[in-house]
């Protein structure tokens, strides 16, 4: 045992250690870190909400003066001969490669005679075949695409130097976990109003359910354009839960969680497993990604499959694997059935793969035959699509008529002498929602910004870093260019940005970006401490506290402030609904009277969920039409004071009962209903 005498002897050693590990502190960068990153936030917190003017504020001045110093801070930390992220970077000609591709023909020819059989078979109309057994031959055609590319048994495949070991897919199925619990719970209630585009996916969902039975074809243009893969998900859970906002909804919450795994693994591919959790930990308590993928809206899903196209894409660069690049086809092939995700990934994917071969062939060394692979894959498993849209006169990019500019809003600038300032109001409004401006579209809310308080200065930081060091590491280009693609495709080229929706693409990249800004702040910090083996531990530390802070500000601020969905017809169609339902379920006979001038009108949300449940609308009030004997629930608009007072002479044992609406106070109805009262 070591006696206090021997201790006493150390301490002086000891003593002088901790004194050289202070003098060796690099007290500058280490100050202008801190003092940097802190100037940033100061700036965030004074842009946060939209509440200053973003050309003029002081918040702006913070955030850049505070960047330019994290980037002084940063000197020397980054651009190194071992570099700031040595753990990321893929062996790009030192590993042997796992298998030469030797193409099967008969396979291949299989699995493109199953796709042209199933894009065939889903131009027929009416439609015949169930979704299920187009999704199976369209499953057995990308499993004979694999089997045409696979190695041969016989041919030995190296092994993967950075596989996910145990411990990592117990870290993994974690995180699914806790990103799967915060968008689950309490599902049927927050938001606690259901919007009327909910409706629209929800209802034509259960349509599928119950007026077609499914027999439908998954590469249908349903609402707005879209093809109807959510909708076929929405479909399934209403079967399961009834017409309900929950069973709405949680095809997003299953998708949404889903995204967050495979955003860990592409953050896993680019910064290495601390770097991926950091990812994953930004955009599971993100509260706009929780939002998005609590409402039943389709972006989940093409988001979801987008990351995992890219996952594999990334893989098979590292792993030289033929099968990667086929499995990253059909993941983009899925990400079609969603929303506009799937044709930004196609054009993101496309420009990251030219970007790698002009500034590192070396990456791509003796994988052109598998690059030709996945060119080819993608186009089989997007046959039966293709086929589709074709047969049926599609647009691949719905709606761009109505929300790009392509609208006829250049040209009324054109017209009106003001083309320069439209233009320079469209990037502006465009790129500044990630720090300052709110959402237009209502679904996320007016009082925040997309990034929220947590993640804009991050993204700074890690969009200023990878100009840095792409150059060197061109595999990291890819968070902040898939970045810019979302922002300027989905924002800056369309009408009255910013539309939050529009930016759920780039949900993945910028949540990379994020990390990628923790990252170089690890490395930083651990650099001026001379204690640069501390930064793997650094990173993940950092991630945990953006995790709290995203997390404390969404239960904390935007739960409890419901900015979302905040308009007047809303309110009154979701109340306008729960009346109904509830006099449904006493037995009532339902009849809503009112007209879209009223406030209460029979809304795609009121028809998805009294969807199977009998009631009637008039435009007037029409008593031969209502079963003299009946229980009764009239839902009566304000303005409809006569129909009233008829209802009231004619049933005089009648009550009314006015329904006040949230949202402003003011009467959204009346409730006429008559018999089964309570003696009370």
């Amino acid at each position: 045992m070591t006696s206090a005498s021997d201790n006493l002897s150390d301490a002086p050693t000891a003593l002088a250690a901790w004194r050289e590990s202070i003098r060796r502190v690099q007290w500058q960068s280490l100050a202008f870190l801190v003092g940097g990153l802190l100037a940033m936030y100061a700036g965030q917190a004074q842009l946060f909400e939209g509440r200053t003017n973003a050309s003029t504020s002081g918040g702006w001045v913070f955030l850049l003066v505070g960047l330019g110093m994290v980037i002084y801070g940063l000197r020397g930390a980054v651009i190194r001969d071992d570099g700031a992220f040595p753990d990321a970077a893929p062996a790009p000609s030192g590993m042997a490669a796992r298998g030469v591709l030797r193409l099967r023909p008969a396979w291949l020819a299989l699995a493109v005679g199953l796709a042209i059989f199933t894009g065939w078979r889903s131009t027929q109309s009416p439609q015949e075949a169930y979704v299920w057994e187009h999704l199976l031959v369209w499953g057995l055609s990308m499993a004979a695409l694999v089997k045409s590319i696979a190695p041969p048994a016989d041919q030995p495949a190296r092994t993967d130097r950075q596989p996910l070991r145990r411990g990592e897919l117990a870290l993994l199925v974690s995180i699914l976990l806790v990103a799967f619990l915060l968008r689950f719970s309490d599902l049927q209630h927050n938001p606690v109003i259901f919007d009327q585009d909910e409706g629209s996916f929800a209802l034509e969902g259960t349509a599928i359910r119950g007026d077609r039975n499914f027999q439908v074809s998954p590469y249908h243009a349903g609402v707005y354009g879209f093809r109807i893969g959510y909708q076929i998900l929405v479909g399934f859970s209403t079967g399961i839960f009834g017409q309900t906002a929950f069973a709405a909804r949680l095809p997003a919450v299953l998708l949404g969680a889903l995204g967050v795994g495979a955003a860990y693994l592409v953050g896993r591919e680019l910064l290495g497993w601390r770097g991926g959790l950091a990812t994953a930990l930004f955009m599971a308590s993100w509260s706009y990604h929780i939002q998005f993928t609590r409402i039943s809206l389709n972006q989940a899903g093409d988001h979801a499959f987008a990351a995992l196209a890219f996952y594999f894409l990334l893989r098979g660069i590292r792993c030289r694997a033929p099968v990667d690049y086929a499995l990253s086809a059909l993941m983009l092939a899925i990400s079609q059935l969603f929303y506009l995700g799937g044709v930004f990934t196609t054009a993101v994917l496309a420009a990251y793969l030219l970007f790698i071969a002009l500034f590192r062939r070396d990456m791509l060394h003796r994988q052109w035959r598998s690059l030709g692979a996945f060119v080819v894959a993608a186009m089989v498993v997007t046959l039966p699509m293709h086929i589709h849209m074709l047969h049926f006169r599609q647009a691949y990019v719905p709606r761009t008529g109505t929300t790009s500019l392509g609208s006829g809003q250049v040209q009324r600038a054109i017209d009106d002498g003001r083309l320069g300032e439209y233009l320079g109001e469209q990037v502006h409004y465009s790129f500044l929602a990630l720090f300052h401006y709110g959402d237009r579209s209502g679904w996320y809310g007016r009082g925040s910004n997309l990034l929220g308080l947590v993640g804009g200065p991050l993204l700074l930081i890690g969009a200023a870093m990878s100009l840095f060091v792409i150059w060197r590491w061109p595999h990291l280009s890819l968070p902040l260019g898939w970045s810019l693609a979302v922002v300027v495709m989905g924002s800056t080229l369309t009408t009255s940005p910013p539309q939050y929706q529009r930016y759920f693409p780039g949900a993945t990249a910028f949540s990379l970006l994020v990390a990628l800004g923790a990252a170089a702040l690890a490395v930083g910090v651990a650099r001026a401490l001379n204690r640069y083996s501390l930064r793997h531990n650094l990173l993940v530390a950092l991630g945990l506290l953006i995790f709290a802070g995203n997390l404390i500000f969404y239960l904390g601020v935007y739960v409890p402030t419901r900015p979302y969905f905040n308009s007047r017809i809303t309110y009154a169609t979701n109340a306008t609904a729960q009346a109904m339902l509830q006099a449904s379920r006493e037995g009532r006979q339902v009849v809503l009277l009112g007209t879209f001038s009223t406030g209460v009108e029979n809304t795609v949300a009121v028809r998805y969920l009294m969807y199977g449940r009998s009631y009637v609308v008039f435009d007037s009030l029409d008593l031969t039409r209502i079963d003299p004997g009946a229980w009764l629930a009239v839902i009566v608009a304000p303005e409809q004071n006569d129909a009233l007072a008829v209802l009231r002479r004619r049933y005089p044992d009648g009550r009314v009962r006015r329904v006040i609406l949230d949202y402003d106070g003011s009467t959204g109805f009346y409730v006429f209903e008559r018999g089964g009262f309570s003696d009370g």
